[in-house]
Formats: C-alpha cells, structure tokens, sequence
C-alpha cells in the first residue's frame, strides 16, 4: 500500500501535533484514524472528523481547500471497497502518484495552519510513548522588541511610551497596568524582559497597547493622576538620513527625550488662573534633612515651585512627637514631591502622607551629591545643610531638564523674614484666608474678596501677601500711598491703557520659566515677546506723561507715590535694556501661527532680520539645487514623453503619471510605484535619486532649525535676572490694581498704624467677607488699650455674632497690614507681629489625639510663641472637657496671661463659663453681644431677638435652647430640657453660695492671718482658694 498520512493530526489547534524522534517512517496507517490523540500542553481540542466540524476560523479556508482534495480521494476509497477486482488492477504507479499527490496538496493547503509531517509525526514505528519536551514556540526578539527591552532595562523606574510611527506604544507589564488605567486593547504577547513569565514562551513579540501620538498629553495626565513617572521616548531619526548613512535596514534609533512626573508635569500643561491654585499645588518639589536628638527634631528644608520658579528654604525645630512647625511650612509650600539623601523617620513620614495624602516621597540614595564647592556658590549665601539640599535638588531635576531654577541665587529667599509675620495653618484656616469652611472653595475667602488681579503671577503675588502681612510700618504706608495715587490716576490714559494691556498676556512667570527649562514652544515664545513688545510700545506711546507725571519732580505720580514711581521707572528701564523688539523682528509670525508644524520649524526665522542665518540658508541652497536638478530631470521626462507641458504629479512625491495605454516604450529601468485601473505611477532612477537626496536635506534642515531655536531659546534665558524682575513689578502694579479696586468698596478707609501708641480702635467696623456675601451686616467698635481692655471676655447666646466679632478684628488687623484699606469708619491700629487662633474643635485620628489634646497643643503653641505685640482669638478655650476643667483651664489661661503685665497680648476670649467675668483686672473687661428676650406661647423657656451689637457686661444665659428650636427640636424635648436646666442652676448656685461661705470662713478663722490681711484677703475674693489657707 501507498503511504497515506493520518488526516486528523492536521487539524489540531494552532497546529500543535507530536514532534518526530526520527526521520524513519513507521508502521503505515491505511484507514482514517477516529482514534482522539493526547492533547498537548496548551490543552488544544483535536477535530474529530467523525463529527461535524465546529466553524473555526483560523482553519476554515484550510478544511475547505482539503475538502476537495479528499473527495476524489474518499470516491476511489469506497469504489476499491465494493470492486476489489477493479481495484486490483489499478496500476500500482498510479495508486502511488495519487497518494501523493493527495499528501501534497494537504501539506500545501494547510501552509501556515498545520504543521508538516515531519515536524508533528512520531515515526519511530510506536505511537504509545510519552510525548518528547517541547521547545520553546519563539526564541529571538524583534529588532524593535530588543530596543524596547535595552531601553527599559535602563529605565526601570519609569513607564516608557515609546513613539513608533503616529503612535506612541507600551510594552510588556508597563502595557498591562497602562491598559488598564486608560481603558484602552492590551495585544497579548511577553510580559517580561527575561521570558520568567512562563506563558512568555508562546509568543515573539512584546505584549503592547498604544496611544494616537495627538493624545498624548491627556492620557499622560491620566497616568500622572496615578503617581507613575512617565517618560517619553522619541525617534531621533528619520528614514532619508537613515538611508544616506547606510544604516536604513536598522531600526530606527530611540531615546528618552523627557520625563514627568505630577510635579514636573504642571509645568508643561495650561491652565486658566481660576484653577491655578489647585494647579500649582501640584508641582512644589522639597529636599529635606532631618536630624533627631532625645529633645527636638531639626529640620532644614530647600522648596522648588517649578512654575512660579520661587525657590525657599529654611531651618527650624519642632519638639519631638510635634509637628506644629513643620505643619506651618506643608500648609503654605504644599509639597507633591520629597526627595531625601535618607529614609525620614516614620512618623514625619506619616503625618506629611496624613497633611498631602498625594504625596511621593522618595529616599535617593543615589543622588546623594559630592562635597559642594562653596567658592563656586559664594553669591548664595546660604549654609552649608542647605547648599547640600540645593546640590541634591539638581540632581533630582536633572533628569525632568529643569535643574538650571536651583542656579539662580535670585530666586533664593527665606521662609521666615523680618518684614512680615507668617500666620499659622489653624488661623488661615479658622479665618478663611483662602478658602472657606463651608466647601473649601475660594468664594467668600479673604483673597477671593481682595482678587482682582488681571495677571496669574499677579494673583500669586497677591496670594503671598495675603497671607504673609507686613510688620514693617514705612512699607504698609508705601503700598497705601500706593493704592490711594493709583485710585486717583486710574481715570488717566496711561494707568488704564496698562490695566486693560495685563488683562490680555499670558503667564509671563510661567512662560518665563519654560524658557529657562528649554522646553517652550514656538508660538508660546512668540506670543511672549509679543505682549512684552505690546507693553514697551504702551510706554513709548505715552513718553510725555511718563516723563512728566513719574520721573519729574513735582508730577502728580512722583509726588503722591514713589512705590508706584519706582515701579513704573523700572518696568520703562527694563523694557529698553531687553530690547525686545529686535528679538520680535526675527521671528517669522505667519510662519509661527501656520497649522503645520513643519512648516513651524523649517520657517520659524525672519531670515532678513536674524542674525545667525548662514547654516539655515545654506541648507536652503542645497535644497534648491536638487529642486533644480528634479526640474532638469523633468526637462528630460518630457522629451521622453514628447509632451512639452508635462508636470510631476506633485512636488512631493514627484511621481510620473501614465496611462496604462501608453506604457508600451517606456524605459525598462523606470520604477513603478503603484497603479489604478487607468493610470499608472513611475519614478526614474534619477528621480528616485534626487527625492532621497531632498528627503534628506529637508530633514537635516529640520535639524539645524532646531537647534537654531534652542540657542534662540538660550540666549532669551540669559535675560533670565532682567525679565524676573520686569515680570515681579508688572505682578506688583497688579496687586496694587487689585487693591485699589478693594478700596472701592462702600465705606473701606485708609487704616492708621500706629507706633508710639499700642491701641485698637475701630469705629463701626464690619466683617469684610460675612458682608462681601450681601449680608445685611451690623457694624460694631472695638476699643482696646495697652493699658486697660487689652484682655477682652466676650459672652453672649449662642449664634450671637460673638465668632464672627472677633474674627472680624482679626481680619481688619491683617488688611490693615496687607496694605489695603478696611471696612469701617475709621481705624487706628498697632503693628501686630503675629497673630493666633483657638476656634473650633476637631481631632487627629492619624496621631491618634483627641478633640481636647488638640486643643490643648495649640494653646502650647500660643502660650509659647505669643508676644506683647501679638492678637489673640480665643473661642470656648476648655470645651472639649468637662465643666469644672473647663472653667479651671479657662480660668488659669487668663491668669497666665494677666499675669504678664504689660507683655500680655491683645485678646478676645469667648466663653460660656460667667464665673470667668468675676475675674478683676485693669487689663479685663467683660462684653455680650446684645440680645432680647420674648416668651412664646407654649414654650417655656426664653426665645431670643439677636441684635448683633456689642455691650458691656456678662450675659446672663447662653440661651443654647434658642438654637434648639432654630434647629426644629420638638417642642416637648426643649420644655424638658428647659426643665432639667433650670433646676441644674439652682443647684449650681446653692453650690457657688456654700463655696462663697466656707471661704469666708476660712478667711475669719484664719489664725495665722492679720485683721489687715483678712481684710485684703476679702477684697479679693476671686483670688483665694480655701485649701491654702490651712
């Protein structure tokens, strides 16, 4: 009999079948096998062809093309069955030929399907043996596979999308966790470099999932939202220098061209100045170092904002298990990123994750930096912790391309300054300062009501003086005499012509910065010199009055402000040094504002006006001489044709159009580079020749334009210190805009600082942000004096006003000090050096204290860093315990600080405890807010009218059932509770009578006392205490 191969090894699954030990033949198998084989290792079913087959596709066409094969094959089977004569005589040569030729056509239909018979059947004359070890499917990667795989083994700590033609792709496991967040096709293959995943094995390539290279920046902003650090690596060739240099086979080569992260990614994305808070949030980079003793913790710290370029650094203690002062700089710095040279201990690491849930915080063992040259960084003058700190932030910015911010000693400035105090996280919170306490958005802050700057680094500048006012009397009156010329000037051409023109520019800080990093773009570029040649041109326009009314002695500007003067003096000053209309002048703008981003590049220069044109001109040369050459070869094409009016398709491709009717005779050599049913599409050689060769230039002159851009870009950078300080006094106009327009407001006056004298005194002041809300607000006095009411209780019923009062001093103090006027008739004010709150309760769960250890922590805080020349807001002091404490820390915090003298700091102390009013002192006096009572019909307790106005005098009752019935309390619960009350009152006060009587009797009894001493002792009755009297 003929060979006949077995049909059903054929159709197995992915066409996995038995490997042969031999090349021998074995035993010949005449009949169809219905026999089901062992299925391999990857569990594939087996066709039985005893059953109809299931519709796969991958095997389809193959059964289908067998099938015809096998039918004049299954004919002859069953016609030799039934005629064995016939059969018989059929000759053997014949039966042979047939049988291979069937055997044939199944192994070449199957191509690519199944496997031949020499790779899948066992032969070795036994088919019962265990199956021989498989070789891994794939072996060697792609070329593309093995860049990916060099380029990742050096970049291990980064998720890498790599540009590969308009896409940008991930591989292997940074595949898997980037489809997943984006939501996007994971294409199966290698999930690991070194082939550990055992599932690696059954495939070539990398598993991958890929972005549109247009999409990029959105998806990165997804994979930052999620702490990746992502770098992007870029093709730095192209195919027409690839093939010049001989190396066109290769792949193309790749490189990492950047590298964000959620700090270093802000930086390159817009963003409007109403979310540029929560936007510059995000990119504030700390380098810290901590040193611990049995005592104290020592921090010094080095803060880089990468858009605003604002560089601080500091150096300060906190007692060890406190974080208040290190609490203080996380509120105002907001750091995303922590870079240490070692491990931070466990609990700063804890309670910075508890204040920025989001923040990274990296140990850089690696970056620890060498011995710093301090003779390199002498104009820094900062010590010697912190020059390491600025060593080890450049090395850590070194791989984002932002490191040059930390070599500008004029971005320097310390945290702490002695020209104005830096308030506290509990009172920028408690008042509102930037957002409130309702949603914690801006409306209804103080900055929200101060904010009407034109400008994003205006409004940061405004944010800074916000919440650090000044403590220097000379620069307060500087920015209100500020305010007061700008308000008067305002209606001039000039100063509204320069508000109207801040309105319109960009972010200078921020464009400012991208420059300095190199990573600006063109139009961005363009538009920043633009605005800036649009204010230099506002000031040449109005030289006369800038003459006359700023620098001349005696004009209306120079007189009433030299703030406002100077400022203006040096914006003129700077604008000329710049010259910023000569840079303007060799920028091609209709090239910069063009669609196509070659033409971008290639176009970006005026040519007749830049002053380093000769590489770029020269490579436009060449590219015109093989224009040339392309027109001549077109000369000869036409001869050739014999049509004298012939033309290149396009100027691109340079393809020859032929009808398919007319390419007999064409030359033999032309090239032909595709067709449709009509027409035909040639290239000579010639011309295929000089399209490389211009494909070529064109991307070397690509190249040259960039690089003429970066140097562009570097020598705008060298104007860095200049521009800085342009941007910093546009940003101060701003501001001092701002505030004029906040002075506007119904009844806002100039505030008096006073230095000779220590007093507040505020006539009808009101809350500026209860009354920015359209609140109908009461206005109320406030008198205090160094020497008597410098320590005010203030009592009251509940919802009285007495919190929106104090906060309302508090307030008007920090505006005074800001700069801007105030609310109020009039106001005289003492410089305050520092201000502090207690209001509120809450707890800490990550440091596990409770609602009155935090209490108790920040009166520590008060006690301990509080002055003479400090403002005091004292809300419920000891509420968060029982009564009895309560009252007696109430009454000790008062002591303590009356105890002080002339050194006591001014205060306003709430409470609901009346027995503190008994307290007397010259420097105490006791006030309520103002109330009427009226009785209901079927309530038995008090309803109460609020006036909102201030008297002196304790409150007689704190009236909480009022609050009760505003909150729709059953009526039948507050008569009980009204019940239980007043009978807890009669019980205090036969407490209080008894205390008052065994005090006078220790005091008659005393035997060891004088009848002088006795007497001295009963005048002061609020000071003794009965137990020491035995």
């Amino acid at each position: 009999m003929p060979y006949q191969p077995s049909i059903s090894r054929f159709f197995k699954s992915n066409s996995k079948l038995s490997s042969s030990s031999n090349g021998s033949k074995g035993a010949q198998n005449d009949q169809i096998s219905s026999e089901k084989p062992e299925s391999d290792e990857s569990n594939q079913a087996v066709v039985d062809l005893t059953k109809p087959p299931a519709y796969r596709p991958e095997v389809s066409m193959n059964l289908m093309a067998s099938r015809s094969a096998l039918g004049e094959y299954s004919f002859l089977r069953r016609k030799n069955a039934n005629d064995t004569s016939k059969s018989e005589s059929l000759p053997a040569r014949n039966s042979d030929a047939f049988s291979k030729k069937v055997s044939d056509a199944l192994l070449k239909r199957s191509a690519g399907a199944i496997e031949t018979p020499s790779e899948t059947e066992n032969t070795d004359g036994g088919s019962h043996g265990p199956p021989p070890e498989k070789k891994p499917k794939f072996g060697k990667l792609t070329p593309l596979d093995q860049q990916v795989k060099d380029l990742k083994l050096q970049h291990m700590d980064k998720v890498l999308a790599i540009r590969v033609g308009y896409k940008y792709k991930f591989f292997a496991m940074d595949a898997v966790m980037v489809s997943k967040i984006l939501q996007i096709m994971l294409i199966k293959g290698k999930l690991t470099l070194d082939d550990s995943n055992p599932q690696d094995r059954h495939y070539k390539q990398l598993a991958y999932c890929s972005i549109p290279d247009n999409r990029l920046q959105v998806h990165l902003q997804r994979l930052l939202h999620h702490n990746l650090k992502v770098g992007v690596v870029e093709q730095v060739e192209t195919q027409a220098i690839k093939k010049v240099t001989g190396s066109s086979s290769g792949v193309f080569k790749r490189q990492v061209d950047k590298v964000f992260t959620k700090a270093t990614f802000a930086i390159n994305e817009t963003f409007s100045r109403t979310d540029i808070d929560h936007k510059e949030d995000l990119n504030t980079i700390w380098t810290i170092r901590i040193d611990e003793d049995p005592r104290l913790t020592h921090y010094w710290l080095l803060s880089v904002q990468l858009t605003s370029g604002e560089i601080i650094y500091d150096s300060f203690s906190d007692m060890r298990n406190s974080t208040i002062e290190l609490d203080k700089r996380v509120s105002y710095l907001k750091p995303v990123e922590i870079v240490s040279s070692k491990k931070l201990p466990e609990p700063t690491t804890r309670f910075l994750k508890s204040r920025q849930p989001e923040v990274q915080i990296f140990d850089q063992d690696s970056l620890i930096p060498e011995d710093t040259d301090a003779a390199d960084l002498s104009s820094f003058n900062l010590t010697r912790e912190i020059l390491d700190l600025r060593a080890l932030m450049r090395r850590y910015l070194e791989t984002y391309n932002t490191e040059k911010i930390v070599d500008l000693p004029h971005n320097f400035k310390p945290f702490i300054s002695k020209i104005h105090m830096v308030l506290s996280p509990n009172t920028l919170e408690s008042l509102e300062i930037f957002e409130n306490q309702t949603d914690q958005t801006r409306r209804g802050s103080l900055l929200w009501l101060l904010d009407h700057t034109r400008t994003p680094y205006g409004y940061r500048l405004l944010r800074d003086w916000t919440s650090k006012p000044l403590i220097d009397r000379d620069a307060i009156d500087r920015r209100l005499d500020a305010i007061e010329c700008v308000k008067e000037e305002i209606t001039n051409i000039f100063m509204e012509g320069l508000g109207n023109v801040l309105k319109d520019t960009p972010d200078f800080l921020r464009n400012l910065n991208r420059i300095s990093y190199g990573q600006t773009s063109r139009k961005e570029l363009y538009f920043f010199l633009k605005h800036l040649d649009i204010i230099s041109k506002h000031f040449q326009s109005h030289h006369f009055y800038f003459q006359e009314q700023v620098i001349a002695p005696g004009g209306r500007v120079h007189e009433k402000s030299s703030l406002v003067a100077s400022l203006l003096t040096q914006l003129n000053d700077t604008l000329k040094a710049i010259d910023v209309t000569n840079l303007l002048t060799m920028i091609n703008a209709g090239a910069v504002l063009d669609k196509d981003k070659e033409k971008q590049c290639v176009e970006f220069f005026n040519l007749s006006k830049y002053d380093q044109p000769e590489a770029i001109v020269a490579k436009l040369n060449d590219i015109e001489n093989v224009k040339q050459a392309l027109k001549n070869e077109l000369d000869n094409i036409r001869r050739l044709l014999r049509r004298p009016r012939f033309f290149f398709r396009d100027e691109i491709e340079y393809l020859i159009e032929v009808r398919n009717t007319q390419l007999a005779g064409l030359p033999k050599d032309w090239i032909k580079v595709n067709s449709t049913k009509t027409l035909s599409r040639f290239r000579t050689p010639e011309t295929s020749k000089l399209v490389e060769q211009l494909e070529y230039h064109k991307n070397v002159l690509t190249i040259i334009c960039e690089e003429h851009f970066k140097k562009f870009v570097r020598r705008i950078s060298l104007e860095y210190h200049l521009l800085r300080e342009l941007i910093g006094n546009l940003a101060v106009f701003d501001c001092i805009l701002s505030l004029a327009a906040t002075s506007l407001n119904r009844n806002y006056v100039r505030p008096k600082l006073l230095n000779d004298r220590r007093h507040v005194k505020i006539r009808n002041g009101r809350n500026p942000i209860i009354e920015s809300l359209d609140v109908n607000y009461v206005a109320n006095d406030v008198y205090m004096r160094e020497d008597e009411n410098k320590l005010m209780i203030i009592t009251g019923p509940n919802m009285g006003g007495k919190s929106s009062y104090i906060r309302q001093v508090a307030l008007i103090s920090i505006l005074a000090q800001v700069g801007s006027f105030v609310p109020a008739d009039s106001a005289e004010l003492p410089l305050f050096e520092s201000i502090f709150t207690r209001i509120g309760a809450h707890d800490n769960l990550i440091k596990g204290d409770s609602t009155f250890k935090v209490e108790m922590l920040e009166m520590l805080d008060i006690i301990k860093n509080s002055g003479e020349n400090s403002l005091l807001l004292l809300d419920e002091v000891g509420r968060g315990t029982g009564t009895t404490d309560g009252i007696s820390i109430s009454f000790s915090i008062i002591k303590h600080f009356l105890g002080l003298e002339k050194k006591c700091p001014f205060i306003l102390f709430i409470t609901h405890y009346p027995i503190l009013g008994s307290i007397r002192s010259n420097l105490l006096d006791n006030y309520h807010m103002a109330y009427i009572e009226e009785k209901r019909p079927g309530e038995n307790w008090p309803t109460v009218v609020f006036l909102y106005k201030l008297k002196k005098g304790l409150a007689s009752d704190s009236y909480g059932l009022n609050v009760a019935r505003l909150a729709r309390i059953p009526t039948e619960v507050i008569n009980k509770a009204y019940t239980i009350s007043q009978k807890s009152k009669a019980e205090m006060e036969n407490e209080e009578h008894l205390h008052f009587i065994s005090i006078l009797k220790c005091i008659i009894t005393a035997n060891n006392l004088s009848h002088k001493e006795k007497l001295s002792r009963l005048l002061n009755m609020d000071e003794v205490i009965p137990s020491s009297l035995h």
